[in-house]
């Protein structure tokens, strides 16, 4: 499945799916200290098919899950979906096992 990014005044960035696919746009960020963290997972029980990077907010020692998400069937095609300007973080052995890495 291809995708393409835009950018745009009001969305820091929108990834739009072909036909039949829906626009996935990051949550707001309602605090200006929150980190943005997205985790790769390898064919979890709730998406089998492929690999879905997920995006948590990190905030006063919170961590918040969102709705923003980007599958691929690769592990690539997810990176390349990725916002730009990210830094990724290698898996680290206390993660569950079907996260691959991070990124910030």
């Amino acid at each position: 499945m291809e995708s393409r990014r835009t950018h745009g005044a009001k969305d820091a960035w929108a990834i739009h799916l072909p036909a039949g696919g829906r626009v996935i746009k990051p949550a707001p960020v309602y605090r200006s200290d929150a980190l943005s963290v997205w985790s790769v997972f390898d064919h979890p029980v709730d998406y089998p098919i492929g690999f879905i990077a997920r995006q948590f907010l990190i905030s006063g020692g919170l961590v918040r899950s969102t709705l923003s998400s980007v599958q691929g069937s690769t592990l690539e095609q997810v990176r390349s979906k990725l916002p730009p300007g990210l830094y990724r973080i290698d898996r680290d052995p206390g993660d569950d096992p079907k996260v691959v890495e991070s990124w910030l």
